[in-house]
Order: structure tokens, then C-alpha cells, then sequence
């Protein structure tokens, strides 16, 4: 009767809600051609730098096939981002899952980072590649995730599906989400760990707020603007 019916939109909805309210994706960052003089990079020719990009997302969608052969359901969605408008089939067909919309590639030619762009710091460019990656998705467009977790897109974290469920279930409220080392240096105005910038969580529409004040031409990087961020989310700002 309607008793049972109403009870059975419960149990539903409690389905849904199960690990929180908030959608999290994963936006991978990458550069498979960088600028000759971008900052604090390595590895420079882009054949290597695309294997590695494959390798990568093959990681990820491992992972995936596994979780989904396990029965997990609402694994985050992985938007992946280039800057250099470069062919990303190599990397849609290493990235097959159960779940043909588990990954989605973004790929746009960056004519800004140049000059003084450049001297702005690699984590600029990346912002910038993170704005448009959001704007441009339809897993971070409107009525999809809420959460952004940005990871360097050379690295593959394989915990990172089980935090962003912890996150859901226990930090619903969350605005910033950084990770953090011991501190093996005395840095001024630090308070005994070092914020890295490699992975950073945050509340989708703060990018700006997160990103923007990083430029490495004034003593700027992008470490330094998270760990001031967290320093204005724990006094109130």
C-alpha cells in the first residue's frame, strides 16, 4: 500500500544520499608540449611526457575496473585536462571502463602562457588549465560535481578514491581540501608542515579565490597561496 511505497522512496533516497550530498571529479592537470621556459619542469619532450600521461590514466581506469568489479557505485568522475590542444585517443583508449563516462578529456591550446604568464609560476598555467577544464566539462558543468579534487596528472593515487568517500561522508562543508609534509626546513611564518600543491580540494567556484595570487615573479608560488587560503578558512575569512 502507500505505507510500503512511501517507505521504499525512503530507503532510495537514503541510497542516494549514502556518503554524503556532495559530487565530487577528479581534474587531472597535463602539458604534454610545456613552454621552453615554464618553471619547475623536468621532463620537457613531449613523447615521453604523453607515455607518461598514458601510463597514468591506464592507473586510473584500473582502478576503476576493479571498484566497478566489486560492486562500487558513484565513483567520482575523472576530467582530464591538456593545454596544448594536442590528441588525447591514445589516452581515450587506455582509459576504458565499465562506466563509458567515467572519464572525460578536455583539450584547448593555452596562447597566453607566454611572456609574462610564464613568469607567473607552472602553477598558473595550471589554474588557468583548471578554469577552463571546469568551464568546459560536462561532469563539472551545471548539475554536476560540486567538489573538484585537482591532481597533477602525472600521478596515479590509488587511496585517493577511499578519502574522497571519507570526505563525503564527513566533511560535507568542506571549502578547501590541501594536503600538507613535515615541515624539514625553518620556514618564516610556518607552523611545522609544508602545504603541497600537487593535490588541493576545493568547494567548485573558488578557483579563483585558491589561485589566482600565485606568481612565483614576486616570491609567490602556488604552496604559499594555500597554505595563506587555509590560514583564512581557520580565522574565520
Amino acid at each position: 500500500g502507500g505505507e510500503e511505497e512511501c517507505k521504499a522512496q525512503e530507503d532510495e533516497r537514503r541510497e542516494k544520499d549514502d556518503g554524503g550530498n556532495s559530487n565530487f571529479c577528479i581534474l587531472l592537470t597535463a602539458t604534454i608540449c610545456p613552454a621552453q621556459n615554464m618553471t619547475h619542469t623536468v621532463r620537457r619532450q613531449p613523447r615521453l611526457r604523453a607515455r607518461e600521461y598514458e601510463r597514468v590514466v591506464e592507473s586510473w581506469a584500473e582502478s576503476y575496473r576493479e571498484r566497478e568489479g566489486r560492486g562500487e557505485k558513484e565513483l567520482p568522475k575523472i576530467i582530464f585536462v591538456e593545454n596544448g590542444n594536442n590528441n588525447l585517443d591514445a589516452l581515450r583508449e587506455a582509459s576504458r571502463t565499465k562506466n563509458i563516462n567515467a572519464f572525460e578529456f578536455v583539450s584547448w591550446h593555452d596562447t597566453k602562457i607566454k611572456g609574462g604568464f610564464v613568469a607567473r609560476g607552472k602553477g598558473f598555467a595550471e589554474y588557468r588549465s583548471i578554469a577552463y577544464g571546469i568551464k568546459n566539462s560536462r561532469a563539472a558543468g551545471e548539475g554536476g560535481c560540486d567538489m573538484i579534487v585537482k591532481v597533477t596528472g602525472r600521478y596515479f593515487i590509488p587511496s585517493l578514491i577511499d578519502e574522497i568517500a571519507r570526505l563525503r561522508r564527513e566533511e560535507k562543508d568542506a571549502t578547501l581540501i590541501v594536503q600538507g609534509t613535515e615541515n624539514w626546513w625553518n620556514m618564516h611564518e610556518n607552523d611545522g608542515g609544508v602545504v603541497r600543491s600537487e593535490v588541493v580540494g576545493w568547494k567548485k567556484g573558488r578557483e579563483e579565490w585558491i589561485y589566482e595570487g600565485q606568481n612565483e615573479a614576486i616570491g609567490v608560488p602556488m604552496e604559499r597561496v594555500l597554505a595563506l587560503r587555509v590560514r583564512e578558512i581557520e580565522q574565520g575569512g
